[in-house]
């Protein structure tokens, strides 16, 4: 394979190498501890790209499972299997977290399960940070030794 073979194929699996997602800040409309069937909830997505791509117009989709149906927030639109966010950029090393989700409860789980999941949709690469942003000090080369004694 050649240099762009490797770069495509880096780029093709950056998102899932090279970023961590996370559906955060969970609230549900009762404010209880348990969810139950037909209730509301909210919740955001954060993702962290831990590499050295600038990520730009990034869309994050968030899923729901035999257990419960997305929205957007507030839910004026309904629910839906999934629904997919607005477009961000997310620079190298930086953290980006959506705006609220909401979603509904549609099934009892009989235990801890998914209910939601999340994962980029799309996204455009973008090199700056590497051949522009990235560029730094080197190693201490120029030396200036010298005996120092008492005045």
């Amino acid at each position: 394979m050649g240099l762009i073979d490797d770069l495509k194929n880096a780029i093709d699996n950056y998102e899932t190498d090279n970023c961590r997602t996370e559906i955060v800040d969970f609230t549900m409309s009762s404010g209880q501890s348990v969810l139950n069937v037909n209730e509301g909830f909210m919740f955001r997505i954060k993702v962290t790209n831990q590499s050295h791509l600038d990520m730009r117009s990034v869309k994050v989709r968030a899923i729901g499972t035999s257990y419960a149906d997305v929205g957007l927030f507030p839910p004026m639109s309904g629910y839906s299997s999934y629904v997919i966010s607005g477009a961000f950029n997310l620079d190298a090393h930086q953290s980006y977290t959506t705006g609220y989700f909401s979603g509904k409860a549609k099934a009892v789980t009989n235990g801890v399960k998914d209910i939601v999941t999340a994962r980029i949709e799309s996204w455009d690469a973008n090199l700056e940070h590497i051949l522009i942003d990235h560029t730094g000090a080197g190693a201490a080369e120029g030396k200036l030794s010298k005996d120092i004694q008492p005045d």
